[in-house]
């Protein structure tokens, strides 16, 4: 990658490079706060508006890697801790945003004929996209949104931040009447322990 002599001039002036050293040095403890705020706010604006007999939880230790905010429910599914369940859920909430109807396979579900699942997804949800019946979510959509970018942090700086907390929590509400008229038809699948 080159970079221009008036560019790098500037930037070899001492206090401007001061100034970039500390800005890099902080950027990663920055990004991290940035993105554990939206969604906590994502999470608040879901807990005000919840009516339904779901459940809402979230990882909040760091919005990185495959950490996860959504609705769990009682009679589908064990306690949201536990993972061993049913979720409708965000994830990779650090990257290219994506939610739908998730199952933890290796916790409580072994018995599980996901791949039958999926297949019920492909009938009954058309407008999701169907899982691959060999991983984790049996119907998945994606946001648009990747907040391991730039353009993607800037939508959620606290200034820009409210429409797009409210726009996600309408999301996943929205997929949730969906995705809970799937789960009530098909309780004993996504269920098998409740027989």
């Amino acid at each position: 990658m080159a970079i221009n002599d008036k560019d790098y001039a500037l930037m070899t002036e001492p206090a401007f490079y001061a100034s970039q050293a500390h800005i890099h040095n902080e950027f990663q403890i920055v990004r991290r706060k940035i993105l554990l705020d939206f969604w906590l706010d994502v999470k608040r604006e879901l807990e005000r508006t919840n009516t339904s007999g779901w459940k809402i939880f979230m990882n909040e230790s760091a919005p990185d890697g495959n950490a996860k905010l959504g609705f769990y429910h009682p009679a589908y599914s064990n306690e949201a801790e536990d993972l061993s369940s049913c979720l409708i859920i965000f994830e990779k909430l650090a990257g290219k945003v994506l939610y739908g109807l998730w199952f933890n396979r290796t916790e409580g579900v072994q018995n599980l004929d996901f791949k039958a699942v999926c297949e019920k997804v492909t009938v009954q949800l058309p407008s999701w996209i169907p899982g691959s019946g060999s991983g984790w979510f049996a119907a998945i959509r994606y946001t648009g949104d990747d907040f391991g970018m730039p353009s993607g942090l800037i939508k959620i700086l606290p200034i820009n931040r409210e429409p797009i907390v409210k726009q996600y929590a309408e999301v996943l509400r929205s997929s949730l009447s969906e995705l809970e008229s799937f789960a009530r038809e098909n309780g004993t699948i996504l269920n098998p322990k409740a027989k």
